[in-house]
């Protein structure tokens, strides 16, 4: 029987991190997907806000934030650390990759699955290389051992035809704000 999804969503790259920094960079335009993202204080008076995850904010201030040059985007230090990007359509059953950390203030503040929604969306959890994918969020636990929500999915992608692969992992985040990624098998979901 199919997976139950909490919370499902699509991820386009065509409206992605990457694709909002080309149209906006000029001259400094990135080449591909950053692999990490500094954890910066904000100066909202000179940076913008990424718009394609604008929603995504605490205190009104949103997660992510391009440099006034365009040259980066950054996130915001008062509620994270510095992310390093994970590829989440590789990561093989157990392995685990460490994201990053939530600040105090942040632990106290994010923690959810609109906050894993934020990861994913922002490609520091990508879930595909080329074209996009369809994302399900499912059995979520929120504890005394921290906060943990299975993930599953299928991305598109071209090599010389058309390529539909699953992926699997959770997002674990411990009690002192510890942000990892650990594969899992990926399970079918219902698609409607």
């Amino acid at each position: 029987m199919p997976q139950r999804c909490l919370l499902k969503f699509s991820v386009d790259a065509e409206r992605s991190v990457l694709s909002e920094q080309r149209e906006r960079a000029g001259a400094k335009r990135w080449d591909d997907f950053p692999k990490r993202y500094r954890a910066v204080y904000l100066e909202p008076e000179t940076q913008q806000p990424v718009d394609v995850v604008k929603a995504f904010e605490v205190g009104k201030a949103p997660f992510l934030w391009f440099t006034p040059d365009f040259s980066e985007a950054v996130v915001n230090a008062v509620v994270l650390t510095e992310l390093t990007v994970v590829d989440g359509t590789s990561l093989s059953p157990g392995k685990r990759a460490r994201v990053g950390a939530l600040t105090e203030l942040g632990l106290s503040k994010i923690v959810s699955r609109d906050f894993v929604e934020f990861l994913v969306r922002a490609d520091v959890i990508q879930t595909y290389m080329h074209i996009g994918s369809t994302v399900c969020m499912y059995d979520e636990q929120n504890d005394a051992a921290g906060y943990r929500i299975a993930v599953t999915g299928e991305h598109t992608y071209f090599t010389n035809e058309e390529n539909v692969d699953a992926f699997g992992f959770e997002v674990v985040i411990g009690p002192g704000g510890d942000i990892a990624v650990v594969g899992i098998e990926p399970v079918p979901f219902e698609t409607r």
